[in-house]
């Protein structure tokens, strides 16, 4: 699926490194990013997140539920192309909103008309999951790129 429950991408690494080697440490991260579940299967990681984890809200994983890595190496470069998926942000993001702000805001919020109302819980909707989504596309692409190259952060 496309936008917003999966994003997949590609990020172009200029390193003579194994993809079977990049796909480790790409799993290494993974895991010191403290992801529920890690497989690695040649040049391809798998990984899952739970939903409860005591972690930072800063961790590169909050927003994501699941994920795949695929490595392939051509000519003393690599490329890791990803695809994130980003249905439980989505779900979290939409019962906030439409749970517990919406029925605030339109049966008890400002002065203006309902119609006012409304187009301000679809903007406190799209603050809170579309703001998430972009910093975490946004952050991804440098996460894999130091996995790779300094697989010791």
């Amino acid at each position: 699926m496309a936008f917003p429950f999966t994003r997949r991408a590609s990020v172009a690494i200029a390193a003579p490194i194994d993809p079977a080697k990049a796909a480790g440490r790409l799993a290494a991260a993974l895991e010191r990013a403290r992801a529920s579940r890690v497989r690695v299967r040649g040049t391809t990681v798998v990984f899952r997140v739970k939903f409860f984890r005591f972690v930072s809200n800063w961790n590169i994983l909050v927003p994501v539920d699941h994920g795949r890595f695929r490595v392939t190496g051509h000519a003393g470069s690599l490329v890791v192309h990803y695809e994130l998926s980003f249905r439980r942000m989505l779900g979290a993001a939409t019962l906030m909103v439409c749970g517990f702000l919406a029925p605030m805001l339109i049966l008890n919020g400002p002065p203006p008309g309902r119609p006012v109302r409304f187009a301000l819980v679809v903007l406190l909707w799209c603050l809170m999951f579309g703001s998430n989504y972009i910093i975490a596309c946004a952050r991804f692409p440098g996460f894999i790129r130091r996995a790779v190259t300094n697989p010791d952060e």
